[in-house]
């Protein structure tokens, strides 16, 4: 029986919204690795709760020359962590009663697109509905100082995998992007250290920013190590 814990935490401040996210499995590391095909509905969308968080980018104040920008930004961001990968290609399964090895090899096809992808979700609220084009989004470890960061690239063609477009519904208040991350900073090196516990994103509109927190799972650890550098 898998047991998942959810803490959040946030606190608005002029900048943005903090927010801190962690799960916890009771025995995950004793579980077989094929253990996901045989989750319930229930234990896999529980999962995906676990890993998405919400934040909130505040916009500039209006003025005279300033009256079309939005006052905020919400966004909401799912880390496709090894097991969100697997709940998400569980649930197609029970949908459409694939066999196992049809399932597995969507899990592979998922995994092949990178180790470090996030989906993130923006609404712009009010003004004219328009998220800029150069926001940016920005991954690091959480208390490292920002030069450890590394930049989030947009990658359109993965909303063509089922299993990462269908990890929740379509909320269409938000756009979404599909942001693959590198695992090694500008310096060369891994952006998590084994002493690493959470990992923090960050996300930038029209100068103001948010940021939310995960713990850090150790099937990133995993296929980090595995990964070879560029």
């Amino acid at each position: 029986m898998r047991v998942l814990r959810i803490i959040l935490l946030g606190c608005l401040c002029a900048a943005g919204t903090y927010i801190i996210a962690a799960w916890t499995a009771a025995g995950q590391s004793a579980a077989p690795p094929e253990g996901y095909l045989s989750w319930s509905e229930t234990q896999a969308e529980a999962v995906i709760t676990a890993m998405m968080i919400k934040g909130r980018v505040l916009g500039t104040r209006r003025g005279v020359l300033n009256t079309d920008a939005p006052q905020k930004y919400d966004v909401r961001a799912i880390w496709l962590t090894p097991e969100v990968i697997r709940a998400s290609t569980r649930l197609i399964q029970l949908a459409e009663r694939l066999s196992e090895p049809e399932t597995r090899a969507l899990v592979n096809e998922a995994e092949a697109v990178g180790v470090l992808v996030v989906l993130i979700e923006i609404d712009p609220d009010e003004g004219s509905g328009v998220i800029p084009i150069n926001w940016d989004a920005f991954l690091q470890a959480h208390g490292a100082p920002p030069i450890a960061a590394v930049r989030g690239s947009e990658n359109r063609r993965l909303q063509e995998l089922r299993v990462l477009h269908n990890v929740v519904p379509r909320n269409y208040k938000y756009d979404r992007f599909w942001m693959v991350f590198p695992i090694e900073t500008k310096a060369g090196k891994p952006i998590f250290s084994d002493t690493d516990r959470e990992a923090e994103l960050t996300v930038r509109i029209r100068g103001r920013e948010t940021s939310v927190r995960w713990a850090i799972p150790d099937s990133i650890r995993q296929r980090m190590a595995s990964t070879p550098s560029n």
